[in-house]
């Protein structure tokens, strides 16, 4: 786990007789800072483990994740800057999720275009996951490998900044949050909403048509050649 020095628990000693051996129930939330705060982009949003609603730290890159919400007892071993979780695994309570009924009604239009919208919306972040990997191994291919956030533009309004553990997060142009996930795993951790993945939808096909059009433009000139 890292980044304590960082946050609530920074002058904590965690290596004291208070933590050493000591039981504590941690749980799964969401970082947030201001826009103001300098690491805006680089850490709101992300994962983090709080002790009785206090920031401890962030997951470490390799570590495994659990869902927000998700609770566990450990205990805490500190190994410089960073902390060394010894997590109960009897212990991880998950977050409950409504499981749909083993035979769902879909006696209604209304239920059956829900259904549809939320499949269409997930797509689309999928392609955007696609398109943003694509894109980071072909500037990786043409450059040095680098530890710094990597910027791409989305059509002409939208920017992905990129971690190099493949955690991403993508803003418009008024720096608002349009979706936040990782390339690695494909999570979705800040949802791409309906009315953003319709805009995702429009510059797919805006570029799919300036595609087709430079093709064709391109043929024309080949038979007008020949």
């Amino acid at each position: 786990m890292l980044g304590i020095k960082y946050n609530h628990f920074a002058n904590e000693n965690f290596a004291s007789k208070r933590w050493k051996k000591r039981s504590v129930t941690l749980e799964v939330a969401v970082f947030e800072l201001p826009e103001s705060h300098p690491e805006f982009y680089r850490y709101n949003g992300t994962l983090i483990l709080q002790i009785d609603g206090k920031n401890l730290g962030t997951f470490a890159p390799d570590s495994p994740k659990l869902p927000i919400g998700a609770t566990f007892v450990a205990t805490l071993q500190p190994d410089s800057s960073s902390i060394i979780l010894k997590v109960n695994s009897e212990s991880i309570n998950l977050p409950e999720v409504p499981l749909p009924e083993s035979e769902p009604k879909l006696d209604t239009a209304g239920q059956f275009r829900a259904i549809h919208r939320d499949l269409w919306r997930q797509e689309m972040f999928d392609n955007l996951v696609v398109a943003i990997a694509t894109t980071k191994e072909q500037r990786q291919a043409n450059q040095s490998a680098s530890n710094e956030i990597e910027q791409f533009k989305i059509g002409s309004h939208w920017t992905a900044y990129v971690q190099p553990t493949g955690d991403f997060i993508v803003r418009n142009e008024g720096k608002r949050t349009i979706c936040r996930g990782n390339l690695q795993t494909g999570e979705e951790i800040f949802p791409l909403s309906e009315e953003r993945a319709s805009e995702l939808e429009a510059i797919i096909l805006e570029r799919e048509r300036l595609l087709h059009r430079k093709h064709d433009l391109s043929h024309n000139r080949h038979h007008i050649s020949s």
